[in-house]
């Protein structure tokens, strides 16, 4: 492994061709095509090295880490020289001896590690170019033939968009996850595509594959929203609608949903947004029809008759009675004022059978001399008839 590294790091530092690289050294001589052979092995001796490395160690912690680093130098090398620019004279030569069998070796033992040890894969690391090229190439959903073979295509451009024109996809960063994320959707876009022909199942079966692999492109939710928007409308009751949105919430929540990958990590589930959107419109709409269904009465202000305590007191002299009980803690409220209200509404004076609780509160506070005096004969008059009723026991 450690050799296979040091080979790979010499590759990399030679990969910026000039008029002094060792490429250039080897092309002069007249032997240069058996140097060549001893300075590019075959994919035959890599794959021999890999795997004489992973049998020969028992620590899978330590292979896995090894593995990861030597996918990382694979990366890199293949980056370099997929970018390089060269100025040589030997250029094309270069290219076809060189350049071009090296990225050959590197890329079949990138995909000989990924096949043979996937439990030492690391499938979250940045694809390097060339390969992020090659793979996308299968995700490419051809803008012309959706033009020619599909009348909807202006309903369907905005929302396909990132497997129309693959370089305006949001994340730039291509893992081996999403890639095969990508891949995947796209091999089931092009079957709904190329199979259905009728409007209504063509989009049905469109937006099925959406939230099921949890394709969440911002657009992709305002397509699906329109659509069912749309179908709503062409229904022609309230209670149609409600129907209509019952299913849609039923079927969403059936689907199953991809867990492993989804278009953009910034934004949620397809699936719960889309089933978040169903359940406002069927809140709203079972709002209206309870609405429409239930008769508003007439707004006529009707107090309640309420059972008077008939009184032989002016509202003074309740005020003052009151005021005597109150302050002796006879009778105890919450607050002076609720325990006035409370009485406003329950007792009725010689003038009025409507005491004003404004009133009594104000006479509360404010007792006349007359009111005072009556009060005190009446309360003297109670205690006199309690003497006189002891007596006679």
């Amino acid at each position: 492994m450690i050799k296979l590294l040091h080979h790979l790091e010499e590759l990399t530092c030679s990969s910026c061709v000039n008029n002094a690289c060792n490429f250039y050294l080897l092309l002069k001589t007249k032997d240069y095509e058996t140097q060549l052979h001893n300075y590019i092995p075959g994919i035959s001796f890599w794959k021999k090295l890999i795997l004489d490395y992973v049998l020969q160690n028992d620590n899978t912690g330590n292979v896995k880490q090894q593995m990861r680093v030597l996918q990382l130098s694979i990366i890199d090398t293949l980056n370099n020289l997929f970018n390089s620019q060269s100025n040589c004279k030997y250029k094309t030569l270069c290219a076809d001896l060189i350049k071009n069998p090296h990225l050959e070796i590197l890329i079949k033992l990138f995909d000989f590690i990924k096949s043979r040890f996937p439990n030492y894969f690391d499938a979250k690391l940045k694809l390097p170019n060339i390969i992020v090229e090659r793979e996308l190439s299968k995700s490419v959903i051809d803008k012309n033939w959706l033009i020619i073979n599909n009348q909807y295509y202006n309903d369907l451009q905005i929302s396909l968009k990132p497997f129309i024109q693959l370089n305006d996809c949001e994340n730039n960063k291509f893992t081996d996850n999403r890639i095969t994320y990508l891949n995947t959707l796209a091999t089931k876009l092009k079957k709904v595509l190329y199979r259905y022909t009728e409007k209504d199942q063509l989009f049905k079966e469109l937006i099925k594959t959406f939230l099921v692999y949890n394709y969440n492109y911002p657009p992709c939710y305002t397509f699906i929203t329109d659509k069912m928007t749309k179908r709503l409308e062409e229904e022609n009751s309230l209670q149609s609608k409600i129907n209509k949105l019952k299913k849609y919430e039923t079927r969403i929540q059936q689907l199953p949903q991809c867990t492993t990958e989804q278009y953009s990590n910034k934004y949620k589930s397809l699936k719960s947004n889309v089933l978040k959107w169903v359940q406002q419109e069927l809140k709203y709409n079972v709002y209206k029809m309870n609405m429409v269904s239930t008769p508003i009465p007439n707004k006529v202000d009707h107090k309640p008759i309420k059972h008077k305590i008939k009184t032989n007191l002016s509202v003074p002299q309740l005020a003052c009675l009151l005021r005597q009980f109150i302050e002796a803690n006879v009778i105890q409220g919450k607050t002076k004022k609720h325990t006035l209200q409370m009485f406003s509404q329950i007792l009725s004076s010689t003038s009025s059978s409507q005491v004003s609780e404004k009133s009594l509160y104000k006479k509360y506070y404010n007792i006349d001399d007359n009111s005072a005096q009556v009060v005190k004969d009446l309360i003297l008059n109670l205690y006199k008839s309690f003497n006189a009723d002891s007596m006679k026991k």
